[in-house]
This record gives C-alpha cells, sequence and structure tokens, in this order.
C-alpha cells in the first residue's frame, strides 16, 4: 500500500504523516516550518525536502528526512525515539549538522 504525500508547499512533503490526529497533524507542520525556514535561512533553499514517519510498534516514531540540493546533492538523515517531536526535533538537528559539514558553518 502507497503512503498517502501530504504537500506542505512546492518544496516539501510528509510521507506517513496521514495516520496523526488533526491537532498532531498542525503541531507537526509548525514545527517543520520552522526547522526548514532555519534550513533555508542559514544553508540553501533545497529543490525538496521529504521527510518520512513510520511508527514503531505503536510506541515510538522513526523520522527520515531526504533533502535534494538545487544543484542535486543528496542528503539523508533519521532518528527513532518514543516521542514523535523529539524524533523530528533531532533529526533536523541531524540535517544541520550534516549541512555545516558540507557548506561550514553560517
Amino acid at each position: 500500500m502507497e503512503e498517502q504525500e501530504i504537500n506542505l508547499g512546492e518544496k516539501i512533503k510528509l510521507v506517513g504523516f496521514n495516520e496523526l490526529e488533526t491537532q498532531d497533524l498542525i503541531l507537526v507542520k509548525k514545527l517543520l516550518g520552522t526547522q526548514v525556514k532555519k534550513i533555508v535561512e542559514r544553508y540553501e533553499d533545497p529543490q525538496e525536502i521529504r521527510i518520512y514517519h513510520k511508527p514503531i510498534h505503536g510506541s515510538g516514531h522513526e523520522i527520515s528526512i531526504n533533502l535534494t540540493s538545487q544543484n542535486g546533492e543528496k542528503f539523508h538523515v533519521g532518528e527513532t525515539h518514543h516521542n514523535l517531536y523529539i524524533a523530528l526535533s533531532s533529526a533536523f538537528e541531524a540535517l544541520e549538522n550534516t549541512l555545516k559539514k558540507e557548506y561550514g558553518k553560517k
């Protein structure tokens, strides 16, 4: 079964988030908007960001982020935590650390 994709603008795609409660999805969208804005301001405007959510045995969350840069470079990070918001924040922190290594601190 193919996961439903949620588009947040033209560049941000969420996969596997359609099972969340409405209030959780609203908070996730706000958190992601803030995190993506930080990436854009500090490093670059990506061509695409795909964020995947996979529930783990009903008690945890696996988050994977795939970022494709304007020049076609691909970056992938993943984090797992029992709290969805911590998993998302940790994954974006890992992505930012990866981009720091690639582009230098800004």
